[in-house]
């Protein structure tokens, strides 16, 4: 795996979780690893930083975008390796709309749905995931949402009924969750028209 040297800096509200006035960090694919885990960091936060970055640093997009990308590669197999069903998806969420063409995004995201698949008897399972620790809810509709960048439609449709069925069925909490995550969506406008239709049974007419 060919490694990226990249100099990145975290902002202010990260300061104190990294024990330093100011963190900036040489990252190559081992580095990162390590950061996010000795300084338990999650790379949910990496890439929530990163975005900013992004959206306020429009001529350091090739920079960004390549680190983006090269720690999706290294996320994609380090949770195919561990099982896990989702490394960050707010990561791959990033990446997904910044490169949706990008192959390791594809990969990543068409490994995580064979696990789903595998273990969880084609999603429909979806409280069982939740009760062994696989995911919550929020995180279910950043993967939704990933798929629907890249193309994956009928994926995307089948996985939003599968946990709109079971969100109704599992009580007030869960439907909690999964509207509120629904509502952030659509009040930043980044859910597309299918997924808008699909979360209409949460609001009322006049919401």
């Amino acid at each position: 795996m060919k490694e990226l040297d990249v100099m990145l800096m975290f902002k202010e509200e990260f300061y104190n979780e990294c024990s330093s006035p100011m963190l900036l960090i040489p990252f190559n694919s081992i580095e990162l690893m390590q950061f996010t885990q000795n300084k338990e960091i999650p790379m949910s936060v990496i890439a929530d930083n990163l975005q900013q970055m992004v959206d306020e640093h429009p001529e350091k997009f090739g920079l960004y975008k390549r680190l983006i990308i090269h720690t999706c590669k290294i996320a994609g197999i380090e949770s195919y390796k561990q099982k896990k069903f989702f490394v960050s998806n707010q990561y791959f969420l990033s990446a997904a709309a910044i490169d949706p063409e990008n192959v390791e995004v594809r990969k990543y995201l068409a490994r995580s749905f064979h696990l789903i698949k595998k273990y969880h008897e084609a999603i429909d399972s979806y409280m069982f995931v939740i009760k062994n620790g696989g995911s919550d809810i929020p995180t279910w509709v950043y993967f939704i949402e990933c798929l629907y960048i890249i193309g994956e439609v009928n994926h995307a449709q089948g996985l939003t009924q599968s946990l709109l069925k079971n969100v109704k069925r599992d009580g007030v909490g869960a439907k909690l969750m999964f509207g509120v995550t629904a509502t952030r969506l659509l009040a930043e406008d980044k859910a597309p028209e299918e997924v808008r239709n699909l979360f209409k049974p949460f609001f009322s007419p006049d919401e």
